[in-house]
């Protein structure tokens, strides 16, 4: 006899089953040295449908499978004479086999059961593709996907809310549809068998009551995205000693309580585990209290700070998580020289950090809002994304000139007061970098070639010189209404060509905003619109007198024409 699958014990064999019995399953052979289990062999497709009343009506395959598919099908034991309706009406309520000898079976087509009744479905060891959409809309409730499929052509069952496990065979090397399951918002268990070496970008994203991921033996990269939303995904997680790799976002906002690294990882992308243990939006919710790697791995460490345990990639010397176990001062040792995004995310009770100066990227304590006092040293070279965004009571920060690159929101929403000096090595201010913050004057230097998009929106500053050939975003100054003063220019008056491009709404809602000097030889372009709208009623351009007429008739400029006034020149 041909043994379909050989199991090494009887709990592996019946965790595999689940105790799902269509009356002919497969040959199976479980071995402990002393239970075996045999069941005949069959290359027949077997779904479970229930009926709820008598004499009810439903569909057994969908509409668009022509008869022809099939070479013959049995209900509850008695073969159909005729294939003529994908409806069949059962006279008692109650659950129903159906029997599905396809002509080619080892082929299921697209869309066989969707929108049915459905509740099980067995696919035959034979199968090696299932179409897309076979089980969408359905009334499943678990899928167990056997290691003879090697091709799936399209999600499976989209919008089955019944759904609640799945088992993926290891024919399947590589998972790479994006949202797999999409809408089966009531998944609880995957499990993947060995023979899965790879998931790709976002199969599993979004999947909300996931509680339970159990990975397989042979996996070695999961990809960007992949658990991203699962938000029930909590307890221990697991990362095999076969994985290498692991993609951006992967993990983001689950929350797992206890992470375990094994001996293989090497590569974590940006922001893997970023939020992890974060929930609901309370400091109260961040669950992840221990980090644990395996002590055969070469690439990834953990260490002590204080009462916690950073994550620490030892061939960059990079901090890239940390618990939060009621973090409240730290000093970073001079060992670390980068602290990746996101890396102390949400410590709400840290209100002190001390850093060394072996640090050049600096990043991480986005959402520290009782941080008060952090050193920037002059090892700093580049200030990541979102580094202190909505550290609320920060109100003084220095940022020393070794600093050549400010992120995105690097400071939105922090309590920052006062002035802020940009240092001379910055090229870029990104998008919302200081917006909403209380900064009253910022001095740009010369070298700043682009400001991003709401970079010091909503801000305190009165007024703004800029002097280089500069790109202003949108919003870049929208709302910022103490703003009284715009002067772009250059420091000795004469006229050049330095404003390029001011983007739509760029200084809107400046209430306050009564005088905007354009000391400029061309006229700079303006993209989209309401560049200037609602500012103080009686704002004002100051304009080159030789460029006056073109002001008042280039595009965009031509609804500003009754606010202009000539600058003398040369």
């Amino acid at each position: 006899m041909k043994y379909v699958k050989e199991f090494q014990t009887t709990a592996e064999y019946n965790e595999y089953v689940n105790g799902v019995d269509f009356g002919t399953p497969y040959v199976y052979k479980a071995k402990d040295n002393s239970d075996y289990h045999f069941k005949k062999q069959e290359e027949c497709l077997f779904a479970k449908f229930k009926t709820t009343s008598s004499n009810e009506q439903i569909t057994i395959f969908n509409g668009s499978i022509s008869s022809s598919t099939f070479e013959f099908i049995e209900v509850d034991g008695v073969k159909l004479d005729s294939i003529s309706s994908p409806s069949y009406t059962f006279t008692t309520p109650g659950n129903h086999i159906v029997k599905y000898k396809l002509v080619d079976p080892t082929t299921i087509p697209a869309n066989m059961f969707a929108g049915s009744k459905i509740t099980r479905i067995r696919i035959p060891d034979v199968t090696t593709t299932i179409g897309g959409g076979i089980l969408t809309g359905s009334q499943i409730e678990e899928l167990i996907i056997p290691d003879s499929v090697t091709t799936i052509n399209g999600s499976i069952c989209n919008g089955s809310s019944t759904l609640k496990k799945v088992v993926i065979g290891g024919g399947l090397e590589t998972l790479s549809i994006s949202s797999m399951f999409g809408g089966c918002q009531n998944i609880e268990t995957i499990i993947l068998r060995d023979g899965i070496k790879t998931i790709g970008d976002s199969v599993f994203v979004g999947l909300g009551k996931l509680k339970k991921i159990k990975f397989s033996n042979t996996l070695i990269s999961i990809g960007n995205q992949v658990f991203a939303g699962c938000g029930a995904l909590g307890g221990l997680l697991e990362i095999p000693d076969s994985v290498t790799n692991i993609g951006d976002g992967a993990f983001v906002t689950c929350p797992i309580t206890d992470l375990y690294i094994g001996s293989g990882l090497t590569t974590i992308g940006s922001n893997a585990f970023s939020f992890l243990g974060y929930l609901n939006g309370s400091a109260s919710d961040y669950k992840l209290k221990h980090i644990t790697v395996s002590e055969n791995n070469t690439h990834l460490s953990v260490i002590k700070i204080g009462e916690n345990e950073a994550l620490i990639d030892t061939t960059t010397n990079t901090l890239i998580r940390c618990t939060n176990n009621n973090l409240t001062e730290i000093t970073i040792p001079n060992t670390i020289t980068s602290i990746a995004d996101n890396a102390f995310y949400y410590c709400s009770n840290l209100t002190k950090v001390t850093l060394p100066n072996t640090i050049t990227y600096l990043s991480g304590f986005n959402n520290c809002n009782n941080l008060i006092d952090i050193n920037i040293p002059d090892s700093v070279t580049s200030i990541g994304n979102y580094a202190f965004d909505n550290c609320g009571r920060l109100t003084s920060i220095d940022i020393p000139d070794s600093v050549t690159s400010i992120g995105d929101h690097a400071f939105a929403y922090c309590g920052i007061t006062g002035n802020i000096n940009i240092p001379n090595g910055i090229t870029a201010i990104n998008d919302g970098a200081f917006a909403n913050t209380n900064i009253t004057s910022i001095n740009i230097p010369s070298t700043v070639t682009s400001i991003g998009d709401s970079a010091f929106r909503d801000t305190n500053i009165t007024s703004l010189i800029l002097d280089s050939t500069i790109t202003i975003g949108q919003y870049a100054f929208s709302a910022c209404q103490s703003l009284e003063t715009v002067v772009l220019t250059n420091p000795n008056n004469v006229l050049s060509n330095k404003v390029t491009v001011i983007n739509n709404h760029a200084f809107y809602n400046c209430t306050s905003l009564y005088s905007v000097t354009l000391n400029c030889a061309a006229l700079p372009t303006l993209n989209g619109n309401y560049h200037f709208s609602n500012n103080a009623s009686n704002r004002k351009f100051y304009v080159p007198s030789n460029q006056l007429q073109n002001y008042k008739m280039s595009p965009g400029w031509i609804s500003y024409s009754s606010d202009y006034e000539a600058i003398p020149t040369e």
